[in-house]
Formats: structure tokens, C-alpha cells, sequence
């Protein structure tokens, strides 16, 4: 069935939650937004290749907040639990948690402390380097008020921490990216703000993080600055039997820029032996 739209009411630091599921399969994939990410980035190639092959799918907002509400203290394992509510209450049992930057934070967190099926993590780290600290620092400021910049100025500078070089010299590319960006991203939204602080504060918990027993694919982006491969690499090699696999010339915004071949990862990982219909 799908209940496109729908509220899930959360606490106040997290705020509301839309989600959408879609399909009649038994093996439902849940997939995890980055920051500042709206869900329907995943509903233009990901859903329908998914749906396609049988499963269903479960996308959504998590700290959905409205304007006023505190979010200064949002961490990442506020949006754990508020997405683990949202899987009881759809009664979603071992599912397959699909999550990018941010979103692979709260997958991989979430994977530790319930069962799930399978985890694939796009774009993520243990723990932010110096690089990381120092962006995120910086933004927050600008987020944050204390530094007032011209909203254009941000849209390039997110352009050029997500996207590769050869993306950003397509002229007819980076015309649709700079449009998409201007038209969906408000970057005064205190949902965005509260992304921001979550992923501040995240360290993984390690030990957790080592104890996974679900099937893991870790996927890094060869020319991604805010999460390079190696610190992805770092995640493959705690998790048990995790698998690396690293797409070439893509940066951050891979999910939405080189979808397909994502899709086309994900599919191979998901069908593969561990499927008794494939075995």
C-alpha cells in the first residue's frame, strides 16, 4: 500500500516525520536522507528500479521541525529512534536500511541496535577529520545567523564541496543543479539547521558498529571531499564481512547525480546468493 504524505508525530527535538511506503513485497528497503536532503531525491530512480523488483519501499523526513521549535540539541541518535518508532508502528520488521551521508550515520547506528536484513551505506564516516570539523564548524556559523550570507554564494559553495569537477564544467549540468538547488533548498529551514547539528556531534559508536551481523555493502565516491573514501573505507573495515566497493569520477551529491549506477550496486548486492530465490 503506499501512504504518501503521512505524519508520524516525534518528540520536540525531532520534530514530525513524512514518509511514504510503496509496494507489496516482503522485503521492504528503508531508505535515509541525507543532510538537508528532502525524500523524494530517492522516488526519481531509486524507488521505481526497486519496486520493479519486488520490493517495498519506505521513504521519509525525519526531524521534520517548524519554525520556533529548539533544535540545538538534535544528535544523531534522536533520529534513530525516531525512525525505529516509525518502523514499529508500520510494523516493518527486518528491513533493508539504505542511507547517504547523514542517513548512513542513522543506518548504520540503527543497524546496531535492531536486526535488519541488510545495510548499505553511502557515503560515510566513524568520525569527521579536520576537513570535516572545519566545514561544518564554518557553516553552522552561517546557518546559525552570526555570519549573513548571500543565499548564492551558499549554492556554490555546496556545488563545489558536492559535486566533481567535470559536473561543474558541464555548463547545461550545472544550470539544472544551480536551478534544483535555488528551488528546493531554504537555507534558513530549521529542519536543515538541525541536520547540521546532528552530524557536528556524530562519532560512531564503534563497538556497536563492530558487532553488525547484517550483510553490509559500503560504497564510497571516489571525488568526494566532505566524505573521501578512506574515512568510508574505515567503516567497511569494523563492520563484520562488510563489502567496499567505490564509484569512480563521483562526488557527494552521487545519489542523485549518478543514481543509476548506484541503483544498479544496490540491485546486484541486494539479489545476489543471499536470496534463496537467486541462490
Amino acid at each position: 500500500m503506499s501512504a504518501p504524505e503521512e505524519l508520524f508525530e516525534a518528540s520536540p527535538v525531532t520534530g514530525r516525520m513524512e514518509w511514504d511506503l510503496q509496494g507489496e513485497g516482503e522485503r521492504c528497503i528503508v531508505f535515509l536522507n541525507g543532510l538537508g536532503m528532502d525524500r523524494l531525491v530517492w522516488h526519481g530512480k531509486w524507488v521505481p528500479a526497486m519496486l520493479e523488483q519486488g520490493f517495498r519501499t519506505l521513504t521519509c523526513n525525519y526531524a521534520r521541525l517548524e519554525p520556533g521549535q529548539a533544535n540545538n540539541d538534535c544528535q544523531v541518535d534522536d533520529l534513530v529512534e525516531q525512525v525505529r518508532a516509525l518502523l514499529v508502528q508500520l510494523r516493518l520488521r527486518n528491513p533493508i536500511l539504505v542511507g547517504t551521508s547523514l542517513g548512513a550515520f542513522v543506518a548504520q547506528e540503527l543497524a546496531a541496535r535492531m536486526p535488519v536484513e541488510a545495510l548499505v551505506l553511502l557515503a560515510t564516516y566513524l568520525e569527521p577529520g579536520a576537513l570535516q570539523n572545519a566545514l561544518m564548524q564554518a557553516e553552522w556559523a552561517i546557518l546559525a545567523g552570526e555570519l549573513p550570507v548571500p543565499v548564492n554564494y551558499m549554492i556554490l559553495m555546496d556545488l563545489l564541496q558536492g559535486c566533481t569537477a567535470a559536473q561543474l564544467q558541464d555548463e547545461a549540468q550545472f544550470s539544472r543543479l544551480f536551478t534544483g538547488f535555488a528551488r528546493s533548498v531554504d537555507y534558513k529551514d530549521c529542519t536543515r539547521r538541525a541536520h547540521y547539528r546532528a552530524s557536528m556531534h556524530y562519532k560512531a559508536d564503534r563497538p556497536a558498529l563492530a558487532n553488525i551481523k547484517a550483510p553490509t555493502l559500503v560504497v564510497g565516491f571516489e571525488q568526494d571531499v566532505l566524505m573521501p573514501p578512506g574515512l568510508c573505507r574505515e567503516v567497511a573495515a569494523l563492520i563484520p564481512g562488510a563489502r567496499y566497493q567505490e564509484l569512480r569520477a563521483a562526488g557527494h551529491y552521487a545519489c542523485a547525480t549518478q543514481a543509476q549506477a548506484l541503483v544498479g550496486m544496490m540491485a546486484e548486492f541486494l539479489l545476489g546468493p543471499r536470496n534463496p530465490e537467486n541462490a
